[in-house]
């Protein structure tokens, strides 16, 4: 808390008041990390190497630390572009979520041919960016090939990832019976099932706390947008299992400092009547697409921050309702 309001020398006063060895690791991570993320990155590197130093035995121990100290060192190598010490971390300790640093890595250390085939690995699975973009068309010509050659590779991974995604998508339709709702939106409107009657219906159950919900949030706005004049379509984001008294304050400050325009529905926070356990959710994010006729034929659970993915699958089930109904 106190590094989060920027006391920088209180959080220290207070570090050095830390006798449990496995409390100073956390701390000293947060450090590391408040270092890092106000770009000093000697410092950041400083801490990171007094823990790796002097707490071995408890970075074993503690698999959560453990982790952001090396993804925070892998970065720090990073910003200091030692390419090689950067490899050798993201490798050692199996750092797949730093897929793009690897690429970044490879290229900075030459490496051209390795770091086509991370990139291409990493384009099998996601979409690419602006900046991905630029770097895949730097990467073919640094390994002798054209821009045309580069856009027709493009196309091709383009098209086979959406044939395999749609088969994937298609497959999974399901046709079960939904769940009927009476709840509170954040303007005090109650919210009923059956106000959305004849309507293909998007719920997405999330949460404050949940980090794959949120990430999954800029591709969810860009969805409600594509459909924002589509009268056949509505999207409810129903927030769920709260932990906090005031999750309604929360949800709002949440909403507005995000510039979201979702229309969030409240759960109820606990109990079997709750509908997140009425429709048998056990992890959220969880998205539940629900036809005309008001049969359930999609549930999905999990969060993406790949905007596009976000985009093509939810357009794609509303789409095959659609079809599916004329």
């Amino acid at each position: 808390m106190l590094l989060e309001n920027r006391e920088e020398a209180a959080a220290k006063r207070y570090g050095e008041k830390l006798h449990s060895s496995d409390r100073k690791v956390s701390y000293l991570s947060a450090l590391a990390t408040y270092y890092y993320e106000n770009n000093d990155i000697d410092q950041s590197y400083s801490v990171l190497q007094n823990i790796i130093d002097n707490y071995s035995e408890e970075l074993q121990k503690a698999a959560y630390v453990n982790s952001i100290v090396y993804i925070l060192l892998a970065q720090v190598y990073g910003k200091q572009e030692k390419w090689k010490d950067c490899l050798q971390v993201i490798d050692q300790h199996k750092l797949s979520r730093l897929s793009d640093l690897k690429i970044e890595a490879l290229i900075g250390n030459k490496q051209y041919f390795d770091a086509f085939l991370a990139f291409d690995q990493h384009f099998q699975i996601r979409s690419l960016n602006d900046a991905q973009n630029k770097q895949g068309e730097q990467l073919f010509h640094s390994l002798g090939s054209t821009t045309e050659e580069w856009l027709a590779y493009k196309d091709r991974v383009i098209k086979k990832k959406t044939s395999d995604n749609q088969k994937a998508w298609k497959a999974s339709m399901i046709d079960k019976e939904s769940v009927d709702f009476e709840l509170t939106d954040m303007s005090g409107k109650t919210v009923e099932f059956s106000d959305y009657k004849g309507k293909i219906v998007v719920l997405d159950f999330w949460a404050t706390w949940c980090g794959p919900c949120i990430i999954s949030f800029p591709g969810m706005q860009a969805a409600v947008e594509k459909y924002k004049d589509d009268d056949q379509v509505e999207f409810l984001f129903i927030n769920t299992r709260e932990r906090e008294a005031n999750y309604k304050e929360k949800v709002k400050d949440f909403n507005d400092e995000k510039g979201y325009n979702f229309h969030v529905v409240y759960d109820k926070m606990e109990g079997s009547d709750a509908l997140v356990s009425q429709y048998g959710i056990e992890g959220i994010p969880t998205k539940i697409i629900i036809d005309p006729s008001g049969r359930v034929r999609f549930q999905s659970a999990g969060g993406s921050s790949d905007v596009q993915a976000v985009v093509d699958e939810i357009s794609y089930k509303i789409e095959l309702i659609k079809e599916l109904g004329e």
